[in-house]
């Protein structure tokens, strides 16, 4: 378990630690450009891809710690209808409903709820995640009496299946 532990603190370090080098290193670039090249501009885009690749690995950890980091940086990601699909590529989709279906506490619940709500804005997303079974799960998910959210956030994506005419009854 130790090893374990470590391993991932070495591993969100080196997360954190590219994160950093790369606004670092696109701060400099801008700056650089604008000195030797005033009358242009110059954009510098820093693909996300890789953070999301990441934040879909943290949902395969057995730590629920690391789930919910993964879950929520998927529901930031999750702003427009190319992200969302970028996640369900890399199979984002699927491990929330599994972390969703094994979560043993609410905060897991929650920040799984919450990211899957947050993909559901895109139909061609919610289409993926009805084929993946996400309509049983999220029906199956206990409710919590402590945090008015999770029954929020079924509610939203049960309401978001009925309103693309998907069937919900079973």
């Amino acid at each position: 378990m130790r090893d374990t532990s470590s391993f991932l603190i070495w591993v969100l370090i080196i997360q954190l630690s590219t994160l950093l080098l790369q606004r670092f290193l696109a701060h400099e670039a801008s700056v650089y450009s604008w000195w030797f090249k005033p009358d242009s501009v110059v954009e510098i885009k820093i693909s996300g891809e890789n953070l999301m690749h990441q934040s879909v690995s943290l949902l395969r950890v057995k730590d629920p710690l690391f789930k919910r980091m993964g879950a929520s940086r998927l529901a930031r990601f999750a702003k427009d209808d190319g992200s969302r699909m970028k996640i369900v590529e890399l199979g984002g989709d699927k491990e929330l409903i599994n972390m969703l279906s094994t979560a043993k506490d609410d905060r897991t619940r929650k920040a799984a709820l919450n990211a899957l709500s947050q993909l559901s804005q895109s139909d061609e997303v919610l289409a993926s995640l009805y084929r993946a079974g996400a309509i049983s799960v999220i029906r199956s998910a206990p409710s919590s009496l402590e945090d008015a959210d999770i029954e929020k956030f079924k509610s939203s994506l049960m309401k978001r299946f009925q309103d693309l005419k998907y069937d919900v009854s079973s």
